[in-house]
């Protein structure tokens, strides 16, 4: 029964982990225009935090998009 329950908590745990909340795209993508937070670990400077590993090519593509709208104004 405890085997059981383990690998239904585990099951759960994974998918909430993989997940990926279309809502948190825009607000990771605002973070990075404002500095608080880079897309790779390799910019990191003066302890901004690393966007996460699964939601980077979303938000660079929403970078993109941004900076092109931007562009055609």
């Amino acid at each position: 029964m405890r085997e059981a329950l383990y690998t239904i908590l585990l099951f759960i745990k994974e998918w909430f982990f993989m997940r990926i909340f279309k809502t948190m795209i825009p607000i990771y993508g605002w973070q990075v225009l404002n500095g608080n937070y880079v897309l790779t670990k390799e910019d990191v400077t003066d302890g901004q935090k690393v966007v996460p590993e699964r939601y980077v090519p979303f938000v660079a593509d929403w970078l993109a998009a941004r900076e092109d709208k931007r562009k055609e104004e």
